[in-house]
């Protein structure tokens, strides 16, 4: 559903949208990326529409490709208590070096 049916939907059945934009939008890269965009949507009819389902697919693709990953368990580094795969993490063992404890 695009920005257009949306406000075409409100405004016959007499919903009251918030027709404020944000004030911080205008100038910003913000505002030329959606000019562009909607500029591509004019253009290309369906664009929206397009992109936003690539990019679906695209997440479903990764979901299922990280639930096959292999998962590194992380435990507490026992000096500092920092997630680390090791029983010190690097930051401490660089520490212990740098003080020639190591």
């Amino acid at each position: 559903v695009t920005e257009k049916e949306t406000t075409i939907y409100a405004l016959i059945n007499k919903i009251d949208p918030p027709w404020v934009e944000c004030p911080y939008i205008y100038g910003q890269t913000r505002d030329e990326i959606r000019k562009w965009l909607y500029k591509l949507e004019e253009d290309f009819p369906g664009f929206h529409k397009k992109v936003i389902n690539k990019y679906l697919r695209i997440l479903n693709k990764l979901k299922i490709s990280y639930k096959k990953t292999n998962r590194i368990n992380l435990k507490p580094c026992k000096y500092c208590g920092y997630p680390t795969s090791r029983e010190m993490c690097r930051a401490c063992e660089i520490k212990l070096i740098l003080l020639g404890h190591k």
